[in-house]
């Protein structure tokens, strides 16, 4: 539904469908990294934790070395916190009650973020 939503707004968004298959997925060392989102054209992973099964220390530190792997990789990831402090200067905290408008927002405001850095270090996005 969320990432339904960004697509109308974000048609180049690719993301895992009805029928469970990852379309954004990296391959590092032989082995692959699903992600939630992406947008191919900003070279961006769109990530979205929610608060159940992304609390705890150990799930951050797996966050933490999967965008590792992304940066590797020429990739960045943004990720959508909810109700979790955020790992990087990209992340996005939401609050734990999800309302799609205010999600939605605060993943356009990151998208937009990393497209003014994108563009000062001199990146080349697609329009």
């Amino acid at each position: 539904m969320l990432f339904g939503a960004l697509q109308r707004l974000v048609p180049e968004l690719v993301y895992e469908k009805d029928d469970g298959q990852p379309l954004a997925v990296l391959f590092v060392a032989g082995w692959q990294r699903p992600f939630d989102a992406a947008i191919p054209s900003l070279r961006l992973f769109i990530e979205y934790d929610g608060y159940f099964h992304h609390r705890g220390e150990a799930n951050a530190d797996n966050d933490r070395r999967k965008n590792a792997a992304a940066e590797a990789q020429g990739w960045h990831v943004i990720r959508l916190r909810q109700g979790l402090e955020p790992l990087s200067e990209h992340d996005v905290k939401v609050g734990r009650r999800f309302v799609i408008e205010e999600y939605l927002a605060a993943l356009m405001a990151g998208i937009r973020r990393w497209q003014e850095r994108a563009a000062v270090s001199g990146r080349t996005l697609a329009t």
